[in-house]
């Protein structure tokens, strides 16, 4: 079974001060899911 969760739907909070470089990370992934990426991908295999 294939469970996925959009990431839009995951709340995140930019408190933390010691944050590692991927605390942003989440916009990005909005992002790709938006344009649809993964299907694209999945069309050139």
């Amino acid at each position: 079974m294939k469970s996925t969760t959009a990431i839009g739907k995951i709340k995140s909070e930019f408190s933390l001060q010691n944050a590692t470089s991927y605390g942003g990370v989440k916009i990005f992934l909005v992002f790709l899911e938006k344009i649809k990426l993964a299907d694209a991908m999945r069309s050139f295999s």
